[in-house]
């Protein structure tokens, strides 16, 4: 996934979280700038979470990061996630038996 696409998409996340447009979503609008609360941050997080299969730790996604900044976490986060998945042997079918 591209990081344009990402943006638009976490733009759209938190403008839906918040109730406003998502227009007012920039990638230098800090969460507290928008209005989001912790309890808000926690959820956003848990739905990047959810939605993009990956692991971001809640003290990471501060209040203060700007949109753009967790647009880079999640990113990163995705980055993780293929090396992991290229790393994980191939699941070969079991041969059958002979004999």
């Amino acid at each position: 996934m591209d990081r344009a696409t990402l943006q638009v998409e976490i733009a759209a996340m938190i403008a839906r979280d918040i109730g406003t447009d998502v227009a007012v979503v920039t990638a230098e609008s800090s969460l507290r700038d928008l209005g989001v609360d912790s309890l808000t941050a926690v959820s956003l997080c848990m739905g990047i979470e959810r939605q993009y299969q990956v692991q971001i730790f809640e003290p990471t996604l501060s209040r203060d990061l700007r949109v753009g900044e967790i647009v880079a976490v999640t990113l990163a986060a995705l980055e993780r996630r293929h090396v992991v998945d290229d790393m994980r042997p191939a699941v070969q079918a079991p041969r059958p038996r002979t004999g």
